[in-house]
């Protein structure tokens, strides 16, 4: 296995964008600049990392007397220069404020102090920065103390009734926190799974905090909380309707109230309720949020790859579960380029699914060579999750092969695929009566029902086979005057 090197695998993540930024940051420093940029130009050509022709390939003396130290601080530019182009949060403004009020401190400009602690205590305030505001309670507390005696001691009340304010809302945020990090651990080990004992533990947890109330406080980051806690616990009861009700009232105060939300969580926020949406199968309502949430700027260039992602994934559900396949291939260029722009930004699994539902969309469509495309770009996807999905598109492809009367194609196809992946013994009856069939450069019907009699033999016993009701409309294509796609369509009319 290859040597692996941080300073090399974050190279490889940077956009084309953040390269140009790092070289900016990287000729700020005339003494340094020529080295880095050494270092960094030969590793961004190497596609795996090579110690040996990194350091053959280096023509500078100054990056060779101490290689290690010199990674060490290409790679300090590469987050200085990251780090300049994220957008301050109200946290970064906060502390700004502060250490600017220490300036004034300083210099004995009292008066100045004074604004910058003010500004300082309404942003974490607006913000819903509990611990902060603690903290500038106290340098409030402090100032007028050493400043004007009198008034501190008018203000005790007002700090005290704020403190003890804050201190009960830190601790309901911090209780909610821990608390949805426990659903959301349940939610992700067990889904729908989860025992009665677990489920009725976190009921009662769930019943220690009253909605009245903490709608009475207005706290628009706890309510998030809460709601979210709402939302996993319901799908977690596969209570689908319950699920959505929350995830809508979650981007409902993130629309309203966007200083608590930032851009990424209300982008997350979106495909939540879109997931909640699908999930209930109204495909009219879920095609709406797709083209709300079209119509959202993205700010950051590290957004629009999870955007893509997102949005891909969720228009590909949208179109095999509602039978808009034509209206699918409309959208074949967009998809295409934003997986050759977002490479990088795309996890590997998400990037198998939406090949593999593409692959179905022309698979449905009967445009069977354009699905062998999508199942090529399936191969090329190094993974070692979903492998259900891809053993699945390996028969699926010579299914299209088999439909597209390849049939010379089938035995070599059959016999690697079963070299290479352990199939179920049903896969590996429907490649045996395939193969018998291409064989006979024909479709033979005594083959394919023996195929079709195993899935009605299946669903009988409710046994678990990956995409059976995709063999039984191929199946029936051929068994029935209908073809594959007015089998599909009649499918999602049921």
């Amino acid at each position: 296995m290859p040597k692996q090197d941080s300073l090399h695998q974050l190279i490889l993540m940077l956009t084309t964008t953040e390269k140009r930024s790092f070289k900016t940051t990287a000729n700020k420093n005339a003494k340094t600049s020529s080295s880095s940029i050494e270092i960094f130009d030969i590793l961004c050509k190497q596609k795996e990392y090579d110690e040996v022709k990194l350091i053959k390939s280096l023509k500078d003396s100054n990056s060779l007397k101490n290689l290690n130290q010199n990674k060490k601080y290409v790679k300090d530019l590469i987050l200085k220069s990251l780090r300049s182009n994220i957008e301050n949060t109200a946290i970064d403004q906060v502390n700004e404020l502060l250490k600017e009020r220490e300036i004034f401190r300083s210099k004995n400009l009292f008066k100045e102090e004074w604004k910058k602690i003010q500004k300082a205590k309404q942003i974490s305030i607006d913000y819903e920065l509990f611990d902060m505001n603690l903290r500038i309670l106290d340098i409030e507390l402090k100032y007028l103390i050493e400043r004007n005696f009198d008034k501190a001691e008018l203000y005790m009340d007002i700090y005290k009734e704020e403190k003890k304010a804050l201190l009960e809302n830190i601790k309901i945020f911090n209780e909610l926190m821990i608390l949805k990090n426990k659903v959301f651990i349940v939610l992700r080990k067990y889904k729908t799974l989860a025992d009665d004992k677990i489920k009725d533990e976190i009921y009662v947890e769930i019943n220690s905090f009253n909605e009245d109330e903490l709608l009475r406080k207005n706290i628009k980051s706890i309510l998030i909380f809460y709601y979210t806690i709402l939302a996993n616990f319901s799908t977690i009861q596969a209570d689908k309707k319950a699920a959505m009700k929350y995830r809508k009232k979650i981007l409902d105060i993130g629309k309203s109230h966007s200083k608590f939300t930032t851009h990424a969580s209300q982008l997350i926020n979106y495909f939540n309720y879109i997931g909640s949406v699908f999930a209930m199968q109204d495909f009219d309502l879920m095609k709406i949020v797709l083209n709300e949430v079209k119509q959202i700027q993205i700010k950051t260039k590290n957004n629009e790859g999870e955007f893509f992602q997102n949005y891909a994934l969720y228009n590909t559900l949208y179109f095999l579960n509602s039978g808009k396949i034509e209206e699918a291939k409309n959208l074949d260029s967009e998809i295409r380029a934003g997986i050759k722009k977002h490479q990088k930004k795309i996890n590997a699994s998400s990037l198998l699914t939406l090949c593999y539902n593409y692959s179905l969309i022309y698979f449905f469509n009967e445009e069977f060579e354009l699905a062998l495309d999508w199942i090529e770009k399936i191969e090329e996807i190094k993974l070692n999750v979903r492998r259900d999905l891809y053993h699945f598109s390996q028969i699926l492809k010579i299914m299209c092969h088999f439909d597209l009367k390849n049939y010379i194609l089938i035995e070599s196809l059959v016999r690697s695929t079963k070299r290479v992946n352990k199939h179920t013994a049903f896969q590996n009856l429907v490649l045996s009566k395939i193969l018998s069939s291409a064989k006979q450069s024909k479709a033979n019907l005594s083959d394919l029902k023996k195929i079709d009699i195993e899935i009605k033999k299946i669903k009988q016993n409710k046994t678990r086979e990956t995409a059976l009701g995709i063999y039984q409309l191929w199946i029936s294509s051929y068994l029935r005057p209908n073809t594959l796609k007015e089998l599909y369509v009649e499918s999602i009319s049921l």
